[in-house]
């Protein structure tokens, strides 16, 4: 097991909350099938594929203190095995959507008699379930729970992060991704945001500790970087050194930003290796924009995104469905409207009041929210009383955006453009163009394979 942040623990000292404690952080119970963002926004058989099989949280937390105990998306009997083993701390990672699975995991932890039940990572703003749990860690947690434990860390330092992009119904690896963080936290103030809650002051993370990160995933044959910063950009200066960092890797990259940052720092980033952009849309009408206090022009949108489109760069975007301006008719010529604009993929949402935000504030007051089923926190559902839209209208304009961007000659396209792009940059072998003939054959038939995902991180090694 390897660690890369070079961090070694001090002894638990007299004043910690806990002498020599026995903690483990979870997750939510595993799934049949893992969230993966690509099925999530497409009804095709043909499709890209990325399964959520670990959580970079809980390897955050373990990367700089080693001595906390992780277990991501177990089964419900492995979860059981291993409270057996006896703990003084479990503490919980999730997202409002896995809130009724996490309540009944905590119920299980009570019964089993551990101490201390804690909860944290978005799921845990919601003051709605604080009463289930003696600790509610808000933001990353890394400083909070060395304080509990009367431990320190030194630098904080990004975990290895290792899988696979691969294509269904191929059933074969196409790329293997690494995934690197090198600034946390947003002082934006979006009001559909819960990060102004969460982690509103920027903390970069030492440029030592990345380019050790960049060294690893380039000795362990990682042939693509994703950058999953909130807005990589945002500090100027230390996003500048970074993007110096990923060009002397040699390492493609595809980041997370906003447009009016993009647009300002294009040229650079593409000449360090920038083969992709995920940009966050959310409308085409100005006066929602506004209303959400996004700070983005739509004009800005589409000159940037126009100028992702000429350099042939993979673009990824976010999209809202729900305003409360919007109409069925307004929304069906806005997403036609954004078609123009040729994205390669959109990830479609349903605008959700999530807790600690001031669009649960203001929508709770206005309208009401339907806290009956949290499940549906996931923004798929229309889970307020809509002026205009009922939740039959949001599903039909989820399937009519999944037409629009992520058909199957889309996921076509988006893999060729994969495929030039890292070729160009000196890229995968193994992205031979097999995978785009394979392809060709499967759209006229074939046989149908689920991908099977590899994951492994720097604690395999």
């Amino acid at each position: 097991m390897e660690n890369l942040s070079g961090v070694t623990w001090a002894c638990f000292r007299a004043g910690g909350n806990m002498k020599n404690p026995r903690a483990l952080f979870t997750t939510a119970y595993r799934s049949d099938e893992p969230y993966d963002w690509v099925r999530f926004n497409t009804k095709c058989r043909i499709r890209l594929t990325q399964p959520r099989v670990m959580c970079p949280g809980l390897r955050f937390i373990k990367e700089n203190l080693p001595q906390i105990q992780i277990l991501e998306f177990p089964s419900q009997q492995e979860f059981g095995r291993v409270l057996r083993q006896g703990w003084d701390v479990v503490g919980f990672s999730f997202f409002t959507f896995e809130t009724a699975e996490i309540l009944r995991m905590a119920d299980c932890a009570r019964k089993a008699g551990v101490r201390e039940l804690w909860a944290g990572n978005y799921g845990a703003l919601n003051p709605l379930i604080a009463c289930a749990f003696d600790k509610v860690m808000i933001g990353y947690a890394e400083a909070q729970i060395g304080e509990q434990f009367g431990a320190s860390a030194g630098e904080l330092a990004p975990p290895a992060l290792i899988d696979n992009f691969g294509i269904v119904p191929l059933g074969a690896e196409l790329i293997r991704t690494g995934w690197l963080s090198t600034a946390r936290g947003c002082p934006m103030k979006c009001t559909f945001c819960q990060t102004p809650s969460f982690a509103s002051r920027v903390v970069t993370l030492s440029l030592d500790s990345i380019e050790r990160a960049l060294r690893y995933y380039k000795k362990n044959s990682v042939r693509l970087i994703l950058v999953f910063d909130e807005d990589f950009g945002i500090a100027r200066e230390h996003s500048r050194e970074v993007a110096v960092l990923l060009r002397k890797s040699g390492l493609p990259w595809v980041v997370g930003t906003r447009s009016d940052i993009l647009e300002g720092r294009f040229d650079e980033w593409y000449e360090s290796g920038m083969v992709g952009v995920n940009l966050g849309v959310e409308s085409m009408d100005p006066d929602s924009l506004v209303d959400v206090r996004k700070a983005l022009s739509i004009d800005q949108t589409i000159r940037t995104m126009e100028k992702v489109n000429r350099h042939d760069c993979v673009m990824i975007g976010s999209y809202m469905i729900g305003f409360e301006r919007d109409t069925v008719s307004s929304v069906t010529r806005n997403l036609r409207e954004l078609r123009r604009l040729r994205p390669d993929f959109m990830k479609v949402f349903v605008l959700t009041p999530f807790p600690k935000t001031l669009l649960w504030d203001h929508v709770e007051r206005q309208y009401g929210i339907d806290c009956s089923d949290w499940s549906k926190f996931n923004a798929k559902h229309l889970v307020w009383n809509h002026p205009q839209l009922s939740e039959a209208d949001a599903q039909a304009l989820l399937s009519q955006a999944y037409r629009l961007f992520n058909s199957e000659d889309h996921v076509l396209r988006f893999v060729s453009k994969i495929h030039r792009r890292l070729m160009e940059r000196g890229g995968p072998a193994r992205t031979h163009s097999f995978f785009l003939s394979g392809l060709r054959d499967k759209l006229h038939g074939g046989i149908f394979m689920e991908h099977s995902v590899e994951c492994e991180t720097a604690y395999d090694a």
